[in-house]
């Protein structure tokens, strides 16, 4: 069986050709293509053909293969915990996802870094100092006697 030189995408079709071609599934084909045919013919590595080729071989026939397991921990936090402790964080500026008090501390470090939130508490306008007051003061003064026709220019 000789595919085509086609630049074929990476789809289920593709994986079936290749399966065919190596004869792994159990239709018996009186030709078998080496996998550096099929990979030149699909213009594919070799790495994915044979990635293909163990799934295949791993799985009873008519089946397909099973997802991977994800890496890493597992979630400490739940979707719905992570848009609860959002929506906490964002009405309220005061409390930071670490302080709400729905949620242990140890469990929201995770959440925190993933959705982006702030860790800190929000920081206060700063209130007038003695030198802007003066400003101000001196600037009033001096405008004192302006009518509303002057300030309209």
């Amino acid at each position: 069986m000789h595919l085509s030189g086609d630049a074929l995408s990476w789809t289920p079709l593709t994986s079936l050709k290749v399966l065919l071609s190596l004869n792994i599934t159990f239709f018996q084909s009186s030709e078998v293509q080496s996998v550096i045919h099929v990979a030149t013919d699909l213009k594919v590595s070799r790495q994915a053909i044979y990635r293909v080729q163990d799934a295949v071989t791993t799985v009873a026939p008519g089946m397909t293969a099973p997802w991977k397991p994800g890496s890493g921990a597992p979630r400490k936090t739940s979707a719905r915990t992570d848009k609860l402790l959002k929506h906490e964080v964002m009405n309220n500026s005061c409390i930071t996802q670490e302080k709400t008090p729905k949620h242990p501390p140890d469990d929201s470090t995770p959440a925190t870094k993933r959705s982006w939130l702030p860790a800190r508490r929000t920081a206060k306008k700063p209130l007038l100092t003695n030198a802007m007051k003066k400003r101000r003061l001196q600037f009033c003064k001096k405008y004192k006697d302006w009518t509303s026709e002057f300030w309209k220019r």
